[in-house]
């Protein structure tokens, strides 16, 4: 699980390094939403981007369990592909849509990470409540520990990515 949180950490330096040299159009959903009188705090921004990352990891964790139950066995992957796809891409616009200071663009993606890093708590907790003598505790704790690993590496990336994307014409 060590090298699994390092590759995930290497990826997301890899990934920062990407969004400092790509620069990307707003789409005008996005600005529309950010010019919301609601959400011109960077707090209450932060708020509609937790909202977000909340409705894409339950409707993605919901067709998880759907896939499962009927066998179908590259659903783990599938899905992960595309809840980073998305994910990155709701982060991007949400980033370059609002731009503001770097103050405010740490407070927004905080704030907006805070869904993932309870899901990572209460993944961590739930590693101690299963019992490790049995081969299936032992499988359970294996999936638990997985899905820290990418909780934590989907709140880090959220926060840098709204931090560090630039919308095209910016320098």
């Amino acid at each position: 699980m060590i090298i699994l949180l390092a590759i995930s950490f290497l990826l997301v330096l890899i990934c920062v390094v990407i969004l400092r040299r790509t620069a990307f159009r707003p789409l005008p959903w996005f600005v529309k939403m950010s010019a919301v009188r609601r959400f011109r705090g960077p707090f209450a921004y932060g708020g509609f981007v937790f909202l977000l990352n909340m409705i894409i990891f339950i409707t993605l964790a919901g067709l998880f369990v759907a896939f499962i139950s009927v066998s179908f066995a590259g659903a783990f992957l599938l899905l992960l592909l595309i809840g980073i796809s998305l994910s990155m891409f709701v982060w991007i616009q949400t980033a370059i849509s609002r731009g503001g200071k770097t103050k405010d663009r740490w407070i927004t993606g905080a704030i907006g990470s805070v869904f993932y890093f309870a899901v990572m708590i209460y993944l961590f907790l739930q590693i101690f409540q299963v019992p490790a003598d049995t081969p299936e505790g032992q499988i359970q704790i294996v999936g638990l520990m997985l899905g820290f690993v990418i909780t934590l590496t989907a709140g880090v990336t959220c926060m840098l990515t709204i931090r560090f994307a630039r919308e095209k014409g910016s320098v």
